[in-house]
């Protein structure tokens, strides 16, 4: 949520937000994982090796 908090005000933002709050599941591919990656400073092999490292688990 401090991710998305950290979003301007806006669709993006109210779809990202709905997204996160209601999933069930999770996509490596979906675009909210590329929105909270970037808004966490992540690169996309950073965010691939947590992908990678979560499904160890």
């Amino acid at each position: 949520m401090a991710a998305i908090d950290t979003m301007p005000v806006g669709p993006e933002r109210d779809r990202v937000q709905i997204e996160w709050e209601y999933a069930t599941s999770f996509n490596r591919l979906q675009s909210l994982i590329a929105v909270i990656g970037g808004a966490l400073g992540l690169t996309e092999m950073q965010i691939d090796a947590v992908w990678t490292a979560a499904l160890d688990l």
